[in-house]
């Protein structure tokens, strides 16, 4: 597929020769590399001038690179001051002569300007009449400083019907070049990097090194199934090529994404497996929470790589979303509503349910979630879960929602709430104590109600009704702790007069359900 593909990979070495990129040459057997030799070169960096860094990091990678490459070199702002047209091929795009390239850039001496663009521009002109995609590497520490407007000048190349795509690195640039920088690579149909130092400019470069000649030979995918539920089990059966690259990839991208690159597929992508040098198997991967289309698709490296495989399919939800049934349609205040639900393997982890009064639109889990009562998340209740009814009485919801990380309802069934607790009480054997006397009540109370549900001893002349207050005045209290039944011990307060105890269905800003008033004399 790639094969017939000429690659040629331009590095500009512009001011600062550092960085780490994960920029590879996917499979390509042709580089033009082309050496920023303008006046700033002779600056320092890390005790060195930069022309010295590029001169031996260049040989480095010329030295070890595989016999079977085709490499040029250009090289720009080295024999004339001021002139933004300064460009010479110094070695042409050929067979692999490590010799000539490493004396032609150690004979460089940096002299005028930087015409970035020009560079590239007539470098992509001269490929005009070869077949296939050219590949152009541009690193840069800054702006272009020849041209005014870079941006248009590599859309115009583009328009021009020359079939290359750049890249650019970055190095320690500032936010308004970063931006130009950026623009350009867009422009080119290509990615930007960002690099910091020279140690991972040397790693770029080997990398570079180490994959031309990354196999791009077709690979095969077969799914098991053509339309999958959201989240559901994805089974892959693969071959791939054995000259792929150890971190050659297969994974799930939206249809709509470009076929080919990579590295736009990279940015795109829900889901992955790397292939670590195997040539066949069977992979398994979660499907899209969203529905829609997708690709399983595959790429010989993880670096700039290209696709050598994909296979269509689909993400769609059931007719059936799930259900939700209740015990019964009416309760008392705080009684426990038994749920009965299904929910699916594609529901999220942190799928739930709540209650929600009626009045919250339905469909979107974001406007229930803020205006629940109170919820549960439904993984691990195998189908069966508990609430306790409001304490309020009006008409409610419960609904089930497949996230709660935006997702959408699914089900949901609506109940009312109508009459008062039958099984609420607080009794005593008398209701006149004296001062510091063992009290002993009785209570009821419904199961369903907090653990910090709570009965204390409060003044008569506090209001009732919030909890809040009570808790700001009371002489004395007992946790009901889920308990439906049973006996507290209190002691009547020293002072005479008269008292409640008040039942209360939470510690944390609930309401008071009864009471029952005693005197000490």
């Amino acid at each position: 597929m790639r094969n017939a593909i000429r690659l040629l990979y331009v590095v500009v070495w512009l001011t600062v020769l550092t960085g780490t990129t994960n920029l590879q040459a996917a499979g390509g057997k042709k580089l033009m590399l082309i050496l920023d030799a303008s006046g700033s070169m002779w600056g320092q960096m890390e005790g060195r001038t930069k022309i010295e860094i590029a001169r031996d990091v260049l040989a480095d990678v010329i030295r070890e690179l595989p016999d079977n490459t085709e490499v040029g070199l250009v090289a720009y702002g080295h024999r004339v001051k001021g002139d933004c047209t300064d460009v010479e091929e110094l070695v042409p795009l050929g067979t692999l002569d490590r010799e000539r390239l490493i004396s032609s850039i150690n004979g460089i001496q940096p002299k005028g300007m930087t015409p970035m663009i020009y560079a590239v521009s007539e470098t992509a002109k001269r490929l005009k009449p070869e077949t296939g995609e050219t590949t152009i590497l541009l690193v840069s520490d800054g702006k272009e400083t020849c041209a005014d407007n870079p941006c248009r000048d590599i859309a115009r190349l583009k328009a021009d019907h020359i079939n290359f795509v750049l890249h650019i690195i970055g190095f320690n640039v500032t936010a308004e070049e970063k931006a130009q920088l950026t623009c350009m690579a867009e422009a080119g149909g290509g990615p930007y990097f960002s690099a910091d130092d020279t140690a991972g400019l040397k790693g770029a470069l080997q990398q570079i090194r180490e994959t031309v000649s990354v196999g791009e030979g077709p690979g095969k995918l077969k799914l098991d199934k053509k339309i999958y539920v959201p989240r559901g089990k994805v089974t892959v059966e693969f071959e791939a090529q054995p000259d792929y690259a150890d971190n050659a990839w297969v994974g799930i991208v939206p249809s709509s994404v470009p076929h080919g690159k990579e590295h736009i597929a990279d940015q795109h992508e829900t889901t992955y497996r790397y292939l670590r040098k195997k040539t066949s198997g069977t992979l398994t991967m979660d499907a899209p929470a969203e529905p829609g289309d997708y690709d399983m698709r595959m790429f010989n490296t993880d670096s700039l790589g290209v696709e050598t495989a994909s296979v269509p399919f689909s993400v769609a939800k059931p007719d059936d979303l799930g259900s939700i049934t209740l015990d019964k349609a009416e309760y008392a205040k705080y009684d426990p509503i038994h749920v009965t639900f299904v929910a699916y393997d594609w529901y999220a982890d942190n799928a739930w349910m709540g209650i929600v009064p009626p009045e919250v639109p339905h469909g979107k889990e974001t406007d229930s979630d803020g205006n629940y009562i109170t919820y549960q998340y439904i993984r691990g209740h195998d189908g069966k879960i508990t609430f306790q009814a409001p304490g309020e009485m009006g008409t409610y919801t419960m609904r089930m929602f497949d996230s709660d990380s935006g997702g959408k309802e699914t089900a949901s069934v609506t109940f009312v709430v109508n009459r008062e607790p039958g099984n609420i009480k607080l009794s005593l054997e008398k209701t006149t104590f004296s001062p510091g006397e063992t009290i002993i009540l009785t209570f009821q109370a419904p199961p369903t109600l907090p653990r910090n549900a709570w009965i204390g001893i409060v003044p008569s002349h506090i209001p009732h009704g919030d909890e809040s207050t009570n808790d700001d005045n009371d002489m004395g209290y007992n946790y009901i702790s889920n308990r439906a039944t049973g006996t507290m011990e209190f002691t009547a307060p020293d002072k005479p007069g008269s008292y409640d105890f008040r039942m209360h269905d939470t510690d944390s800003s609930g309401k008071e359900l009864t009471h029952i008033t005693f005197e000490v004399k």
